[in-house]
C-alpha cells in the first residue's frame, strides 16, 4: 500500500531544511541535490514539491512574511493605534533573530539575482509587507513605507550588534510618524 504523505507538511519540512542551508551556505552555495540529500529524498522528489530552486527560495521567504502576517491577524479595527503598536512591537522583540536570517537570505540571493528593484520575488515580498502594514494598522501606503523603514532600521541596528532600540522609544517614534 502506498505511503500517504501530507503534501503541505512535506513542503514545509523541505522549506525548513532549505532555509537553514541557504543561511549556512548561501543561495548560490547549495543546490536542489544537496537539499534533497539533507532530507534523505531524491532530487526528483524535490522537484515534485518545488519546480526550481527559485520557487523553493520564494517559499522560504514567504515563511518570513507569514510570521509577520500572523501578528497582523491579532490586530482588529476596534483597537487603538497604541494597542496595535504594542502588538507590533511585541513582534519586533521576537523578530530580530528571524530578521537576521531573512536579511542573510535576501542579501545572498541578491548576489545571484542582481538588482532588488527589478527582482519580481523581492518586489512581491515588499508589496505584501506593505499591504500587511496598511491593512493591520489602517494606514495609507506612505505611512506603511515609513513604518517599515523605521522597524527595519531598528532591527538592522540590533542585527549589526548594536543595542536594540528600546520599545518605548520605537513606540514614540512610530506614534509621531502616524500622527
Amino acid at each position: 500500500m502506498p505511503k500517504i504523505v501530507d503534501h503541505q507538511q512535506k513542503k514545509q519540512q523541505i522549506a525548513a531544511v532549505a532555509t537553514q542551508l541557504f543561511i549556512d551556505k548561501g543561495y548560490a552555495g547549495c543546490g536542489m541535490r544537496e537539499i534533497a540529500a539533507s532530507l534523505g529524498i531524491s532530487k526528483t522528489q524535490m522537484y515534485h514539491y518545488f519546480a526550481s530552486k527559485e520557487v523553493l527560495f520564494q517559499y522560504c521567504i514567504q515563511g518570513f512574511l507569514d510570521a509577520a502576517s500572523g501578528y497582523a491577524l491579532q490586530l482588529t479595527p476596534q483597537q487603538t493605534l497604541t494597542e496595535k503598536l504594542h502588538i507590533l512591537l511585541d513582534y519586533y522583540d521576537q523578530a530580530i533573530p528571524l530578521f537576521r536570517q531573512e536579511l542573510y537570505l535576501v542579501m545572498d540571493y541578491l548576489r545571484s539575482a542582481g538588482s532588488a528593484a527589478q527582482d519580481p520575488l523581492l518586489a512581491n515580498y515588499q508589496h505584501s509587507l506593505l499591504q500587511t502594514f496598511m491593512h493591520s494598522l489602517c494606514i495609507n501606503s506612505e505611512q506603511a513605507i515609513a513604518v517599515q523603514q523605521q522597524l527595519m532600521g531598528a532591527m538592522l541596528i540590533a542585527v549589526l550588534g548594536q543595542t536594540p532600540l528600546p520599545k518605548a522609544a520605537l513606540h514614540n517614534s512610530l506614534m509621531r510618524l502616524l500622527a
